[in-house]
């Protein structure tokens, strides 16, 4: 599994279109977004924003 950490949150991308942002120590899901029904990309995680991309070419920006 990989996974991008960055302000105390995991961003889990997955082979189903969905991104999951985990609190690493509860192991919660904070929030999840579907983006695609193809795999993610690894994301780019920025100070408040995360940038996605798809198999299929979409490309997303994620205020957090």
């Amino acid at each position: 599994m990989l996974f991008i950490a960055i302000q105390n949150i995991y961003f889990v991308p997955s082979d189903k279109g969905l991104l999951t942002a985990v609190d690493p120590k509860s192991g919660e899901t904070a929030w999840q977004y579907k983006i695609s029904n193809g795999m993610i990309n690894p994301p780019l995680v920025l100070k408040d924003r995360v940038v996605v991309s798809t198999m299929d070419g979409k490309i997303v920006m994620l205020t957090y």
